[in-house]
């Protein structure tokens, strides 16, 4: 499930990669102008999608200020490795908020579990 969505992100970063690149180079007569707010733009997109699944147990993701918040509480680190991808945002070492899925047997999702670190 989310390895589809961490195949759109390494596609998208790896397009800007390579049209930063070859700008240099003279393909692009154009200019990059707004063109690195447009990835920025989808990325974040990309980014917000992967926590939609956790969005009703409370974890939301904000673009505008690429902050992840639990019921209004600013998020350090958050991880969850079901499946094949893996979604993690934050400083696995940061102080703070750290959150993790809670899911049943099935790997269906079941809720969020918090740590506080010091």
């Amino acid at each position: 499930m989310h390895s589809k969505k961490f195949i759109k992100v390494f596609a998208v970063l790896t397009l800007a990669l390579s049209i930063f690149s070859f700008s240099g180079c003279g393909l692009l007569d154009g200019g990059l102008d707004g063109l690195g707010d447009a990835i920025t733009e989808r990325v974040m997109d990309i980014v917000e999608g992967a926590f939609e699944e956790y969005r009703e147990f409370g974890l939301v993701f904000d673009p505008e200020t690429s902050t992840l918040y639990y019921n209004g509480e600013e998020v350090a680190f958050f991880e969850d490795t079901h499946g094949i991808g893996t979604t993690s945002y934050g400083n696995r070492n940061a102080s703070g908020l750290h959150v993790s899925p809670v899911r049943d047997g099935s790997g269906n999702l079941i809720g969020l579990e918090t740590t506080i670190m010091p």
